[in-house]
C-alpha cells in the first residue's frame, strides 16, 4: 500500500500542486457543491480570524 501512494498518488498530486500555482483554494475559482457549504464556512472564518490576529500583532 505505502507503494502506491509513493510511486502512484505522489507525483499525481505534487503535479497537480505545481499547476495550480497557489495555495489559496478561493483563488482558483473552485465549482462547490452544496456538500462543501460547512468547510468552506470554516475556511472563511479561519482566513478571517488570520487576519484579525495579524493586523491586531502588526499594531
Amino acid at each position: 500500500m505505502h507503494d502506491a501512494f509513493v510511486t502512484e498518488d505522489g507525483p499525481a498530486l505534487d503535479a497537480a500542486h505545481k499547476e495550480m500555482g497557489t495555495n489559496d483554494l478561493f483563488k482558483l475559482n473552485p465549482v462547490l457543491l452544496p456538500s462543501d457549504i460547512a468547510a468552506v464556512k470554516v475556511r472563511r472564518k479561519l482566513d478571517a480570524l488570520v487576519q484579525l490576529e495579524l493586523a491586531e500583532s502588526a499594531g
